[in-house]
């Protein structure tokens, strides 16, 4: 508050104030400004109202406003599009992964197998890569016994294709012989029992 005005002629502080006149804030003891005002001897100055600009300026000021609320709509359109996109990404990868067929398929990992010249692309899942690097581990012996009660015929394959022991191979191709005369087709069987020491 920048003061007060003088309603009716009043002494305060020895300084003697006529009707109009402007009495500056400190003037008044805080404790008499309501029963000074109440009494009508002084009212609170109103602030004067901010000037309106001119209406040039006016114009000008009111099409970049327009323009730039036009903009934060187009951010607002293409931030919502965006939106859209992601959820419905997210929605697909939801229903791919919640079918367990797909997400089966989906961690295949096809390795490539050097044969005559050609190549044997063998689809493998992470248990078939696990039982052959386990049995690398072993020693000869030990992966010889293991191979006769191994039923992952894809870990068989691989075996018989990449592991270097003469014995380990010969287990192998025994073991995948068996488990196919026995009813259970071990795909790739015949490329694999013909590899020898590739």
């Amino acid at each position: 508050m920048n003061g007060y005005t003088c309603i009716k002629a009043l002494v305060l502080g020895g300084i003697g104030y006529t009707a109009g006149s402007n009495i500056p804030a400190e003037a008044v003891l805080p404790g008499r400004v309501r029963t000074l005002i109440k009494q009508g001897y002084i009212s609170p100055t109103i602030d004067e109202p901010a000037p309106v600009p001119a209406t040039e300026g006016h114009a000008e000021a009111v099409a970049e406003l327009q323009q730039q609320i036009a903009q934060l709509q187009t951010d607002v359109d293409a931030a919502q599009a965006e939106l859209q996109q992601v959820i419905s990404e997210r929605d697909e990868l939801r229903e791919r992964l919640a079918s367990p067929e797909d997400h089966i398929d989906s961690v295949k990992i096809i390795i490539p197998l050097t044969r005559d010249g050609g190549v044997l692309e063998v689809p493998a899942d992470p248990e078939s890569i696990v039982t052959f690097v386990q049995s690398l581990q072993l020693t000869a012996e030990e992966s010889t016994k293991a191979i006769e009660t191994m039923t992952d015929d894809t870990a068989l394959i691989l075996i018989h294709a990449l592991d270097g022991r003469k014995t380990v191979k010969v287990a192998a191709q025994a073991r995948a012989a068996a488990l196919e005369s026995s009813g259970g087709a071990v795909p790739g069987s015949e490329e694999g029992q013909g590899q020898g020491d590739a």
